[in-house]
């Protein structure tokens, strides 16, 4: 019952597309930024990844982790002067699933990534951004087919180069029965995002930019569900699963 996966992989770039960029003042209008594209020889690329599960109690506790790291160097001309930009990143994510009989399920765990990114000319732009989270999962059959289900999560997203930190919590419940004597309907009511703070955060720096995304979403809202099914659904709590 012992899961493991490794991969690695190198690239090396012989003749690449770059995007070289000038930047010129052009009267009543400003500095304006020219970006062409240019063949360009060098640049590599490493990466590997780890997973493994393994149970700690047969059928009771299970940890799995997941853990990866790059380093890249890409090379990229601006205003003739040849800049490399050089990113590193790892991230590692761990979380424990634990069963308390046939009735009740739950997971925890966190995650951790970081990324550093330095440039050859204006260092004063290099970068180092940061993402972390915690959850819990949590599933418990109240009655035959009667079952409730919820889930936490928190995350927190960090640039100090450029001010910005972000700390969102979301919060899920849901209900759900079964019906019949063959099991073949469904109903469930869920609750997503009981907190209203749901956002898609994005941190980049390329080789010749910066950039950070925040993004509404699909925040709270409330539904109710009817599902039918000819074989029947399963009346058995389900394993746990991971929140994210």
């Amino acid at each position: 019952m012992v899961n493991l996966n490794f991969n690695v992989s190198m690239s090396f770039y012989e003749n690449q597309i770059v995007y070289n960029q000038t930047a010129e003042y052009v009267e009543k209008q400003g500095y304006v930024t020219i970006s062409r594209p240019d063949n360009l020889k060098g640049g590599d690329r490493y990466s590997a990844y780890l997973w493994t599960s393994f149970p700690i109690v047969k059928t009771k506790l299970t940890f799995s982790m997941s853990c990866s790291g790059g380093i890249s160097n890409s090379p990229v001309f601006i205003n003739t002067i040849k800049n490399n930009t050089n990113s590193k990143n790892y991230s590692f994510n761990g979380w424990f699933n634990v069963t308390l009989g046939q009735k009740l399920n739950f997971s925890f765990g966190g995650n951790f990534a970081q990324t550093f990114t330095k440039y050859s000319i204006q260092a004063d732009r290099n970068q180092r951004y940061m993402s972390s989270g915690a959850y819990i999962n949590v599933k418990w059959q109240v009655f035959k087919k009667t079952f409730l289900e919820s889930s936490y999560g928190f995350s927190n997203y960090t640039n100090k180069k450029l001010d910005f930190v972000r700390n969102l919590h979301k919060l899920n419940f849901s209900v759900r029965q079964v019906i019949g004597k063959k099991n073949q309907w469904e109903l469930r009511l869920s609750a997503n995002d009981v907190l209203n703070q749901n956002r898609l955060i994005n941190q980049f720096a390329q080789t010749n930019y910066i950039e950070y995304r925040t993004t509404s979403t699909l925040a709270r809202y409330f539904m109710l569900t009817a599902a039918y099914n000819i074989k029947g659904f399963e009346v058995k709590n389900a394993s746990n699963r991971r929140f994210y």
